[in-house]
């Protein structure tokens, strides 16, 4: 880990100490973790909570950003513009196929999000994001080992209220967002919220000249909060969003040695059965805005909208909760998903249907002021229809050029359905005063039934290369037990034993053969933490920190494996046996008034315990040894925020704010080299400016202003080659915030 973090903390803490004497009290921080409202430091558990209002100054607009400013937390997206893929403590999915899902619950609104293509679009009129980390099967179920991430709208106001944002920024972006709530009536408050998002290109192409990168996106949300009766409160909340654009491109590297080395004939020359492809694949350029596509038509086209019914009837001793909710999300994406301007393995259409139904209802209370529980019942069902088509023409060995295609296509096309059912209880008995005991359990049963067929089309003449036809279902028992030590108001100590697991899940992209399509069974987790929350010097200094250890039976992972005669195939399978150690720390400061410092920690030691070297038979394209790291689990990660806020008149008020993030080498997926991603940082920084009213202001904004070219995330093409995406060049901008009323 870099010595510079640690150089730049002891620098703070020693310039601060002594004013401590004139500290800000920290605000309180209320979340819902435990599905009632807690303060996060009297929950004992490991549990980040970041505001609206810091993401919006932080830039964080999509479901990937929290991860940068969230200890533990790894997040990228599987492709360049969208399917965010999650990991808590190493404990994540890299499968980038739409109908799998993270051992990471995401929830929106409290309502499951059951595929990473109902988390595309915008983060707008955000109140906070709450991460729970380690296993919550007992209050989340299924999908929820690694942990719990839930974005949290903002509600109907019993004032009025509204606001309205508009920013420019390099690449031609154009934003603007707003909301307006308040009430309509003693027992009728409303909300209405949007986002608007115009992208410019900020890549071209080498070759062409053509531009990549575009992106127009619209989000609409509104939300009616109705007191039917003192004791029943209705919410009704209905949104839509959409997304258009040109993807950005990955670039590539070592596709032309690779290739030449496989199917070159020529002596003394790059080439692909007898066709030059010297200086004509490798893009050539660690510059971001680089890019190879060749004659791929790329586009994007995202439609989003639901619904959901939210009921809280209060009565007497108990709370009745039920949610209710439906969404759709339609997905299609055509992208240069091999960095190649010839037809690696380049999408040429994926087009998702997805549908979701969501219903739960719980009850809780509490008994003689000393027991806390609650119960409740979940149900879910989903749907998703998907067809994909990948052109594979420069492995046809029939092209005369490197750019020949439509010579060999890989299709899938499938529909799958699942049902979850789950019963849970939890208990929270203070035995004591100081010392409470924390239990919970949940019997979940899950169904998921797969109908697919995957062909190949190999110069105009086609064939079923796979096909899959099957139900699954699965039965878990998952619990937690908890004891929290008050040890007096400043201090609280925590140890908790958990188990979580991830449902079973069907393989779904295009093959080549009949080995890639299979069902791997369920991942399980049983771990444990041990942390403490400590608020210190008079409250102007928060400190929490944990200490946690897990075993993985039958992980979940994307692999790459060879099959005759040595073509490189792509499926699913289990690691066996994984294990995972961790420190995690994060710190809230306010050592003088108007200054507030966030630091964020996370040390990662996940490994693989038992060697796997073949997939149902077939070498993998590099065996995983015990002793691997597991793949979306950095080594050292850590996150810096510090803002400053002071009058420069009596009316005017002026605020900096500055940001870091760093995240070790990582593996994207175990069984590729050239999955193995470098480390990235990103510098930003924030000067803002407006009245002490706060009736606007005008921000002056910056991200990765160093512009470093870091890897976000990189696999192997078939041929050998390293494809890599690469963070945003440096990007600013100016904001303008008005407030009405």
């Amino acid at each position: 880990m870099p010595r510079d973090f640690f150089f730049a903390i002891f620098l703070v803490v020693t310039f601060f100490v002594p004013t401590f004497l004139f500290a800000a009290q920290i605000e309180e921080i209320v979340v819902t973790a435990q599905k009632r409202a807690e303060a996060i430091n009297d929950i004992g558990m490991s549990v980040t909570a970041i505001s609206g209002d810091v993401m919006d100054s932080l830039g964080l607009d999509y479901s990937v950003d929290i991860a940068g400013h969230t200890p533990g937390l790894t997040a990228q997206n599987a492709n360049t513009n969208g399917t965010p893929l999650f990991a808590i403590r190493g404990m994540g999915l890299d499968d980038f196929h739409v109908n799998n899902n993270s051992s990471v619950g995401v929830y929106v609104d409290n309502v499951f999000a059951s595929s990473p293509v109902f988390l595309h679009g915008l983060l707008y009129d955000i109140e906070r994001v709450e991460v729970l980390k380690g296993p919550q099967g007992t209050l989340y179920g299924k999908n929820a080992a690694g942990g719990v991430i839930n974005f949290i709208h903002k509600k109907p106001t019993e004032e009025n209220e509204g606001y309205l944002t508009a920013g420019l920024g390099r690449w031609d972006t154009f934003n603007v967002k707003g909301a307006v709530s308040g009430p309509f009536s003693d027992k009728v408050r409303g909300r209405a919220a949007f986002s608007y998002n115009n992208g410019g290109d900020w890549q071209r192409d080498l070759d062409t000249g053509n531009d990549y990168g575009e992106t127009e996106q619209v989000g609409l949300r509104g939300m009616l909060d109705v007191d039917v009766n003192d004791n029943l409160t209705a919410t009704f909340s209905a949104y839509y969003s959409n997304e258009d654009g040109t993807p950005a491109s990955p670039q590539v590297e070592g596709t032309e040695v690779a290739t030449d080395f496989l199917a070159g004939i020529l002596p003394d020359s790059l080439d692909l059965n007898g066709a030059p492809i010297g200086g004509l694949l490798d893009t050539g350029s660690d510059d971001p805005r680089d890019v190879r596509v060749g004659a791929l038509q790329v586009d994007r086209d995202d439609d989003a909208f639901g619904g959901s019914i939210q009921w809280t009837w209060n009565a007497g001793n108990y709370t009745v909760n039920s949610i209710t909710a439906w969404d759709r999300a339609d997905h299609f994406l055509a992208e240069n998903s091999d960095g190649s301007p010839g037809p690696n393995f380049e999408v040429t259409g994926q087009d998702v249907e997805a549908t979701q139904f969501y219903q739960e209802l719980r009850v809780s209370s509490s008994l003689f002021d000393r027991v806390d529980w609650i119960a409740g019942f979940t149900y879910s069902s989903d749907e998703i229809d998907t067809n994909i088509s990948q052109d594979f023409s420069m492995v046809s060995f029939i092209q005369t050029t490197a750019f020949d295609s439509g010579l060999f296509f890989a299709n899938s096309l499938y529909s799958q359905e699942s049902d979850s059912i789950g019963v849970y209880f939890n208990t929270d008995i203070a035995i004591t005063d100081q010392l409470d005991l924390i239990s919970g359990i949940r019997y979940s049963k899950d169904e998921r039934s797969f109908d697919g067929t995957g062909t190949n089309t190999f110069g105009g003449f086609s064939f079923v290369a796979d096909s899959e036809d099957a139900e699954q279902d699965e039965n878990n028992v998952s619990y937690r037990v908890a004891l929290e030590y008050q040890f007096n108001e400043d201090w609280l100590l925590y140890g908790n034993i958990a188990t979580g697991y991830k449902n079973g899940v069907f393989f779904s992209g295009p093959p080549l053969s009949d080995a890639s399509w299979s069902y791997i069974e369920p991942e399980e987790v049983f771990g444990y933490e041990f942390g403490f929350k400590a608020n210190l010097l008079n409250n102007s200094l928060n400190v929490n920190a944990a200490f946690f250890h897990y075993d993985i039976d039958d992980r979940q992972g994307f692999v790459l494996f060879l099959i005759p005669p040595g073509i490189l195939e792509v499926g699913l399978d289990s690691i066996p046996e994984a294990e995972i150690d961790g420190v995690e720390m994060d710190l809230t400061w306010q050592p003088v008034d108007g200054l507030s410092i966030n630091l964020g920690l996370a040390y990662l030691d996940a490994e693989v315990t038992e060697t796997i070297s073949d997939v149902r038979g077939f070498p993998l394209a590099v065996p995983i040894p015990e002793g691997e790291t597991l793949s979306l689990s950095p080594e050292w990660s850590y996150n810096f925020l510090a803002s400053y806020t002071t009058n420069v008149t009596n009316d005017y008020l002026l605020s900096a704010q500055v940001d870091y993030t760093y995240r070790d080498k990582i593996s994207g997926i175990l069984s590729d080299a050239n999955a193995i991603t470098s480390t990235r940082t990103n510098f930003g920084a924030r000067l803002t400016v407006g009245p002490a009213n706060e009736k606007w202001a005008v921000s002056l904004w910056g991200r990765n202003l160093t512009n470093e070219n870091d890897e976000v995330r990189s696999f192997t093409d078939f041929y050998g080659g390293r494809a890599i995406v690469r963070q945003l060049p440096k990007t600013y901008g100016v904001e303008l915030n008005y407030y009405f009323f």
